[in-house]
């Protein structure tokens, strides 16, 4: 995978900045192989992220955003050994949005204590739903129909940083 990302930061004044992105991902190669099936692909998409900072005398704070991005991937799902065709076909690899929060106290001039919070969006990673993107009338697909669908149940995550 390629991830790009320009910024653009502008100082408001003395204590504010702000600061916005784009995230390009590219997928170079997505690749599984399970149950005797092959999947080969690649694909792109744009998201965006957001920043904020706040400083005022020893205290600074901060805010980030970074948006999911849905990657559609097209590819081949080979199921020549174990059902007999193979297919083009359609995914969606999900990449979670994350929101970071933290606060920093500079004590002194080599001293300073942060605490950090990340809230990472892996429920948009819950499932892989591969799609047909051709007819193979020999094996009664058409295509639109689900070929496989894998599902993660990932949840949600909170993590805290105190440097």
């Amino acid at each position: 995978m390629f991830n790009l990302n320009p910024n653009i930061a502008y100082k408001i004044n003395e204590y504010t900045s702000l600061a916005v992105g784009l995230d390009y991902y590219r997928v170079i190669e997505a690749t599984t192989d399970t149950q005797g099936v092959d999947l080969s692909g690649d694909g792109d998409d744009v998201g965006w992220n957001a920043a904020f900072m706040y400083v005022v005398n020893r205290w600074s704070f901060g805010l980030s955003y970074q948006s999911e991005v849905n990657v559609e991937i097209d590819g081949e799902f080979d199921a020549t050994q174990s059902f007999g065709f193979k297919v083009n076909s359609i995914s969606e690899l999900k990449f979670p949005d994350t929101l970071r929060l933290g606060i920093r106290y500079q004590a002194n001039e080599k001293l300073a204590v942060e605490f950090d919070f990340d809230r990472t969006g892996w429920s948009a990673f819950d499932e892989i739903v591969v799609i047909s993107a051709d007819d193979v009338p020999a094996a009664g697909i058409s295509a639109g129909s689900v070929l496989a669908v894998t599902t993660n149940n990932w949840s949600d995550t909170n993590s805290y940083h105190n440097l």
